[in-house]
């Protein structure tokens, strides 16, 4: 594989997705070839919504070296949340690369979510090549939230938790009950800001985990249910088969 032929990125999420508008341009200017990829169908589309670079996930680009196509004709592979791809997979890609003279351009963060399977690479490669380092966070608008996350990402958890708490941003509860109440409290304040009901959708939403029960001792407010999500749907009940021994409607008898 050609001299920097492998180049590493590590940064913040939302400033590592706009870097890559402006390669994309560069590479538009000057004649490049380029195309992504991600290993989540959903990060793939994720990819090419914010840049225009079509992507396809790791494993589509795997079936395509397994069937002889690979990067044939591909100047540059980007690797989008490369450290999620494991060191099997990033091993096949750059093996193709080297085969085809693609320089392979990848991005992600080790502190992020790792790889399923076996990891590591991103950061010994990240090393070996004087990878850059994205600083500025882009995505947390509120400037104690970005100061928390750097705290976060150093791993000190609860000194970012207590700077959180100290600027409402995170709001402690003793037990359940309690969260529900506070977040039910908060809701019903702050949907004054916007009388418009689909204004409402847009801003303002209170969300549970998938496995959470509502019970008859903490029921479920109708105004929540029916202004922050659709009502789930009704189980259908299947009516037993009719006896066709009788002539007449037992439940409505004539």
């Amino acid at each position: 594989m050609p001299a920097r032929a492998v180049r590493r990125l590590t940064g913040p999420a939302r400033a590592r997705a706009r870097s890559w508008t402006p390669c994309r341009i560069a590479w538009d200017a000057t004649g490049f070839t380029y195309a992504g990829a991600c290993l989540s169908a959903v990060g793939a589309q994720g990819l090419t919504d914010a840049s225009a670079i079509p992507a396809r996930t790791v494993a589509s680009w795997l079936k395509r070296i397994e069937l002889g196509e690979g990067l044939t004709g591909i100047d540059v592979l980007v690797v989008d949340e490369a450290v999620m791809t494991d060191d099997r997979s990033a091993a096949q890609l750059l093996t193709e690369a080297a085969r085809t003279g693609t320089q392979v351009l990848a991005i992600g963060d080790p502190l992020q979510l790792q790889a399923v399977g076996i990891g590591g690479w991103f950061r010994e490669v990240h090393r070996l090549v004087g990878g850059l380092t994205l600083y500025e966070n882009r995505r947390q608008r509120d400037a104690s939230e970005r100061a928390a996350l750097d705290i976060w990402r150093t791993g000190d958890h609860r000194q970012a938790l207590e700077m959180l708490a100290a600027a409402e941003r995170v709001h402690p509860a003793a037990t359940a009950d309690e969260a529900r109440s506070q977040m039910l409290m908060a809701w019903d304040k702050l949907r004054a800001d916007w009388p418009d009901e689909l204004d409402l959708l847009e801003n303002l939403a209170v969300l549970a985990p998938t496995t959470t029960t509502w019970t008859s001792s903490t029921p479920a407010p109708r105004s929540c249910a029916a202004r922050t999500a659709q009502p789930p749907a009704r189980p259908r009940r299947r009516r037993p088969p009719a006896d066709r021994s009788r002539t007449a409607d037992p439940c409505h008898p004539h």
